[in-house]
């Protein structure tokens, strides 16, 4: 098990950094920890910014395992590597916010936030010469996704000398209001799925189509309990679970102590996109 801790205690009216930020990794089946890398100041100045972690391995080569991390504060992607036991950053400005996306309504409460990169999602092997995995990444105030590789940001020459804005590809427009947390690839299926926290859904693209509105769809949608999808993955059985909680609420308003303010929820991948444009068959 990979998670950040950001080191960084923030509630309505108080945000203070109280210790450096870190990358913690557990062995869960021996109950121990296996490393714990604190991230340095020279990469990252505060750890508030840092909203997830995305593990690349393999079972044949655990040592030589990565982490990319998105900064929506600083508009950095960090990548860490296990074997080296070291962390280098990448600046572009596809990491930034779209200012025409700023704007958010959730549960009756409206509010702005220029979030930056919010997601990472690990895409298929890529099928020409080159080595590595897409790699797919969008910022949480924005309706764009963005594409590179693996081996470029596994590359931490590429980072430190610059010149990669043509290694980052703007691959189009999901649609109006598909602003999203948390987004996940299935390899199974081929289909990106995306934590869209402004339609109360969890959207779809199916990665055999082109990159376009038309071809997105949404396989869940609830305006009264799919409240602020904020996180989602994939588990071992090719399952995918998705959280719900109603941050903005709580941030903005009040919670409702009587209701259900925290849901989990779960789908077989297949069994989601069937019957929409996402299916195989579409």
């Amino acid at each position: 098990m990979w998670f950040v801790d950001t080191g960084f205690l923030e509630y309505p009216g108080h945000r203070k950094q109280v210790q450096r930020p870190a990358l913690w990794i557990i062995d869960l089946l021996k109950d121990r920890k296996v490393r714990q890398f604190e991230i340095p100041e020279s990469i990252v100045p505060e750890g508030h910014g840092m909203a997830s972690v995305t593990v690349d391995s393999s079972s044949d080569d655990c040592d030589g395992a990565f982490a990319y991390i998105p900064d929506l504060a600083f508009y950095r992607l960090y990548v860490y590597s296990f074997r080296e036991n070291r962390m280098w950053k990448f600046q572009h400005e596809f990491l930034s916010f779209d200012p025409r996306m700023t704007g958010f309504g959730v549960a009756g409460v409206r509010f702005r936030w220029n979030d930056g990169i919010f997601s990472i999602a690990l895409g298929p092997q890529q099928q020409s010469t080159e080595k590595g995995r897409q790699v797919y990444f969008h910022a949480m105030a924005s309706t764009s996704e963005y594409r590179t590789s693996s081996s470029v940001l596994q590359n931490e020459t590429i980072a430190k000398t610059g010149g990669y804005d043509h290694l980052f590809t703007h691959l189009g427009e999901r649609g109006i209001r598909t602003q999203s947390t948390i987004h996940q690839y299935d390899p199974q299926t081929g289909v990106l799925f995306y934590a869209e926290v402004n339609r109360n859904s969890i959207g779809c693209w199916n990665s055999a189509h082109h990159f376009n509105p038309e071809n997105h769809g949404i396989v869940h949608l609830d305006n009264k309990n799919f409240i602020y999808p904020s996180d989602m993955t994939l588990d071992s059985d090719g399952d995918l679970w998705v959280m719900t909680n109603g941050l903005p609420r709580w941030l903005y308003a009040s919670l409702d102590a009587d209701d259900y303010n925290f849901r989990i929820w779960r789908q077989n991948p297949a069994k989601a996109i069937a019957g929409t444009i996402c299916a195989p068959d579409a």
